[in-house]
């Protein structure tokens, strides 16, 4: 089974990079590596989430910009449910959308606000 996951992720991945024409020249970026890095609150939970974020630009006008892409995201830890505890061995793959609005204020300085649904 991992490796069936490894599988589709690296299919993915070549997917989404991989351009549908070739170019002769160096054009900008139009993909984008995110990733988090969460840890709990609670105190029953030793729980810690890790997701990356595979985006490409779909669109961009002067100010804001469209993503579209995966996330892949893997939990490390334990949580204590039922005065037993329980490791988590789950990994989830899944669609994301993400709205950047931007402003550049000079050469060196520029300020973005990000919302991923």
């Amino acid at each position: 089974m991992p490796r069936l996951i490894c599988l589709v992720i690296v299919i993915i991945f070549l997917l989404i990079c991989l351009p549908g024409k070739s170019y002769c020249y160096a054009a900008a970026s139009q993909l984008e590596l995110e990733w988090d890095h969460l840890t709990p609150h609670g105190k029953n939970r030793n729980l810690d989430t890790v997701s990356l974020h595979i985006l490409e630009k779909l669109s961009e006008t002067r100010n804001k910009s469209i993503y579209r892409g995966i996330t892949i995201t893997r939990p490390h830890g334990d949580i204590l449910w039922e005065n037993q505890n329980k490791s988590s061995s789950a990994v989830g793959i899944g669609p994301v959308y993400m709205l950047r609005y931007g402003e550049s204020h000079s050469g060196k300085l520029s300020m973005a606000f990000d919302i991923r649904y």
